[in-house]
C-alpha cells in the first residue's frame, strides 16, 4: 500500500471513528437542558419536553418527540425536528439557525436568530407550516372534546408566523393563516343542519402584551359566508380568555332548502341575508361564550 492510499485510509477511518464516538458518546441530556434554557428565556412560559437528541450529518441535532408546553398546556407535538446552525453564525456571538419538522400529518420549517452583545436576548423567529392536521392540533382537540361546546373542527392548515422579542419588552406574533377543506359538525342541528363546510379560510392576526388581535377573518362556506374581527384577551388559564368580537353572515340560498316547513322564519332570514346579511357579537370567556346577533 503506497502512502497516499495509506494516508487516505487513516483519514477516513479517523473521521469514521470521529462519527462513531460523536454518535455514541453526544451529550444528549446537555443539549435537552439547553434547549429548554433557550426556549424559557425566550418566553418563561414556555417550556419542552424531548424524548430524545441525536446528532445528524449533515450536521445538525435531530428531535425525537418534542412537545412544547405553554403554561403547562400542550402546545404543540412535533414528532421530529431538524436543526442547523448557520455556518458563519459558529464564528459569531449572535447565532442563526434553521429547523424543519413534522407535525400532525404536515411540515413546520423556518428560521430564527438570537442575539447577543448589543443584541442580546433579541429573538426572532420565522416559521412556516404546511397541510397541518387542524382537528389534532391539542387546543382544536380539547375543544371539541369539551361537552360545553357543540362542534369538532377539521381541516388543513397552511400559513406564516413571525415572533420578535427584545429582552425586558413584550414579544409580538405575527400569523398569517389559511385553512382549506374545513368542516364542522355540530352536536345538535341548527336550522336542520349539522355540518357546515368552508372552501377557505383566511385570517391574519396579531398577538402583543397579551391581546390577540383579528385583523381580518373570512370563512367562505358552502351555507354561508362569514367576516370576523376584534381583540381577545389572553389569560393564564385559556379557558377565561376574554372575548371582543363582531363580524358579519351571509347566508346563501342553499341555507335555506331546509326551512320549508318554517315559512315565516324562511321569509325573514331570506329577506334580511339578500340586503347586508346579519351583523353578531361573541363576547365572553372560552369557557362561556356569548353569541348576539344584531
Amino acid at each position: 500500500m503506497n502512502q497516499t492510499k495509506k494516508k487516505l485510509f487513516f483519514i477516513i477511518y479517523i473521521a469514521a471513528a470521529s462519527v462513531f464516538f460523536l454518535y455514541v458518546l453526544f451529550p444528549s441530556d446537555t443539549v435537552k437542558k439547553r434547549i429548554a434554557y433557550n426556549l424559557s428565556s425566550i418566553d418563561p412560559n414556555l417550556s419542552i419536553s424531548i424524548d430524545s437528541v441525536n446528532p445528524v450529518f449533515p450536521p445538525a441535532i435531530l428531535l425525537k418527540e418534542a412537545r412544547f408546553h405553554y403554561i403547562n398546556n400542550l402546545l404543540l407535538d412535533v414528532e421530529k425536528l431538524k436543526i442547523a446552525i448557520g455556518f458563519l453564525s459558529v464564528f459569531s456571538a449572535d447565532k442563526t439557525y434553521t429547523f424543519k419538522g413534522s407535525s400532525y400529518d404536515g411540515i413546520i420549517k423556518g428560521k430564527g436568530a438570537i442575539g447577543a452583545g448589543d443584541s442580546n436576548g433579541k429573538v426572532k423567529i420565522d416559521a412556516n407550516f404546511s397541510k397541518i392536521q387542524i382537528k389534532d392540533i391539542p387546543a382544536i382537540k380539547n375543544l371539541s372534546s369539551n361537552e360545553k361546546f357543540n362542534y369538532k373542527i377539521s381541516g388543513i392548515l397552511d400559513g406564516k408566523v413571525t415572533y420578535s422579542n427584545n429582552k425586558g419588552s413584550d414579544s409580538t406574533l405575527n400569523a398569517k393563516l389559511g385553512i382549506s377543506k374545513c368542516k364542522i359538525a355540530l352536536k345538535e342541528p341548527v336550522f336542520n343542519y349539522r355540518d357546515f363546510n368552508f372552501s377557505s379560510i383566511e385570517a391574519e392576526i396579531t398577538t402583543k402584551n397579551k391581546k390577540m388581535r383579528f385583523k381580518h377573518c373570512t370563512l367562505n362556506g358552502d351555507k354561508a359566508d362569514v367576516s370576523l374581527s376584534g381583540f381577545i384577551t389572553l389569560k393564564k388559564n385559556p379557558g377565561k380568555s376574554v372575548l371582543n368580537l363582531k363580524g358579519k353572515i351571509k347566508l346563501k340560498p342553499i341555507f335555506f332548502e331546509n326551512m320549508g316547513k318554517d315559512l315565516p322564519a324562511n321569509l325573514f332570514l331570506k329577506k334580511r341575508s339578500a340586503q347586508d346579511g346579519f351583523s353578531f357579537k361573541i363576547d365572553g370567556t372560552f369557557d362561556r361564550p356569548n353569541f348576539t346577533l344584531e
